[in-house]
């Protein structure tokens, strides 16, 4: 653990247990906040012990963060709090970090599906941040011949350059798939009674695509979809492609979209499904997604 007073080094976590000497240590700057608050911080718009179990978890390394959003949200609280020079680049630190965990456990789960042969891979090394790009141009100058190399930065591709569906790869479930997260709901519902999936399945060319399937649901009127995004988490809901489910052995799934495009810009994923209004829990929504998630490798 960085000894008291300094400030953290999230560029130094590879694992679940450096995150949370990492957390550990910010809170200890922070002047020591309580779970509830730190829960709060990180779950604005939730309540419930089970927030402040979930940042107990992550604080004794028991679990790795499922949200990157919440984890980002709490540190730059905490950041903030212990009056550290930059809090926004300390929380970009631990969003890098988030990405190198995820992705270590997502190659870990790709390992282990039915039926494939997972190819590991080294993790990218910052996934919200636009990716380096090197242009290499010949220049024939006067007789002479000159090489000129430029780095640059751009942005991905608008999700309006595609089909709702994109890919629209054909999914089913039995030829291996990975659940990747999951969420029950109705919102506000005591009881949940729907279950909705973010799954990934591997094409003819070993290619990775996500899918929302409806894992349980009592009324044919659900109707189940995936959003998919360049964008943050964050991003407003218009940045969101919403690809449609359809009837697939009498359960509702979406087709598969490439977890990165052809051109290799990742994509983010939310499996959802909507409920009738019948089935609203008053003063809650209807909708019930995964959290957003990245499917690539």
């Amino acid at each position: 653990m960085p000894p008291a007073g300094q400030d953290p080094h999230p560029e130094r976590i590879e694992t679940k247990q450096d995150l949370a000497e990492q957390l550990r240590a910010l809170r200890q700057l922070a002047g020591a906040p309580s779970l509830d608050s730190l829960a709060r911080k990180a779950f604005p718009g939730s309540r419930g012990r089970s927030n402040a179990t979930t940042v107990r978890n992550w604080l004794a390394g028991k679990h790795a963060p499922r949200d990157g959003d919440a984890l980002c949200r709490m540190v730059l609280e905490l950041a903030k709090t212990a009056k550290l020079p930059d809090p926004e680049a300390t929380t970009r630190g631990f969003a890098d970090a988030y990405d190198r965990i995820a992705d270590a456990r997502l190659r870990e789960r790709q390992a282990r599906v039915p039926g494939t042969q997972a190819q590991v891979e080294p993790a990218p090394a910052k996934r919200w941040r636009w990716w380096p790009v090197v242009v290499a141009a010949v220049l024939v100058l006067s007789g002479g011949i000159g090489f000129a190399v430029a780095s640059h930065s751009y942005p991905p591709p608008s999700v309006l350059a595609f089909p709702s569906c994109a890919e629209a790869f054909p999914t089913g479930h039995s030829s291996g798939y990975l659940v990747l997260t999951e969420e029950v709901g109705p919102p506000g519902e005591p009881n949940p009674n729907r279950r909705v999936q973010l799954r990934v399945q591997k094409d003819t060319e070993g290619a990775w695509h996500a899918y929302a399937y409806l894992a349980e649901s009592p009324d044919p009127q659900d109707q189940a979809y995936l959003l998919w995004s360049y964008q943050q988490p964050t991003a407003p809901r218009e940045n969101w492609r919403e690809c449609d489910g359809e009837l697939i052995n009498k359960v509702q799934q979406t087709p598969g979209v490439l977890s990165r495009d052809r051109n290799g810009w990742p994509r983010w994923f939310r499996a959802c499904v909507q409920v009738p209004q019948g089935d609203q829990i008053p003063g809650r929504g209807r909708e019930i997604c995964t959290s957003p998630t990245r499917a690539d490798n």
